[in-house]
């Protein structure tokens, strides 16, 4: 039996293309290893993967679509999947819904400057700088990996770790999954490919 995804995955890529190795720089932090994923989704509807749908923030907005669709049509991006071992299930339905609820707004563009802005201030302090990325946090936009602490947190009561005025970046929430592997089981490895 192939891959079969279930609402409240969580979906990691990670794309060798500019914008996304731009993005996997700035969400690294001084002294840090080399970050390893550049975007995130959550699954909304299960199924195999050429059925399952996903809900995610790109640079069109907030959007829900085919797991397949995402991935694109050109080279496929290395893919990562995890679950949550053990998760009631009216806490996924109010993580979805959280999700579903953001559909169509925008994406925030300007948090993701302020986070490159960011990234190069703590290069020169040589530590994690949030000052001006916290500032494109005031806006009802998001970014992906704002948008799945935000929809988790409006389900489970928690942001990965992460406090309510922290920025949480897609590095964030895969070291967070790495560390608790008591709370998540991989279901696809970073790099395993996915049949179209």
């Amino acid at each position: 039996m192939g891959l079969i995804l279930y609402p409240g995955d969580v979906v990691f890529t990670r794309s060798q293309r500019r914008i996304p190795r731009i993005i996997r720089w700035a969400t690294r932090e001084p002294g840090e290893a080399p970050t390893l994923v550049n975007h995130i989704a959550m699954v909304s509807v299960s199924g195999p993967a050429s059925g399952a749908r996903i809900i995610q923030a790109v640079f069109a907005g907030v959007e829900e679509c085919g797991f397949i669709e995402a991935l694109g049509s050109g080279p496929w991006p290395d893919v990562a999947i995890y679950r949550r071992r053990s998760t009631p299930g009216r806490d996924l339905v109010r993580a979805v819904e959280a999700a579903r609820a953001e559909v169509g707004d925008g994406y925030s563009v300007a948090s993701i400057a302020l986070l490159a802005l960011d990234a190069l201030a703590g290069r020169i302090l040589r530590r994690r700088v949030t000052l001006l990325s916290r500032l494109g946090r005031v806006t009802p936009l998001w970014f992906c990996s704002e948008l799945i602490a935000h929809v988790y947190s409006r389900g489970f009561g928690d942001r990965f770790g992460r406090a309510l005025d922290a920025v949480t970046t897609p590095d964030d929430i895969w070291d967070w999954i790495q560390a608790h592997d008591d709370e998540w089981g991989c279901v696809l490895p970073l790099g395993d490919e996915v049949t179209r």
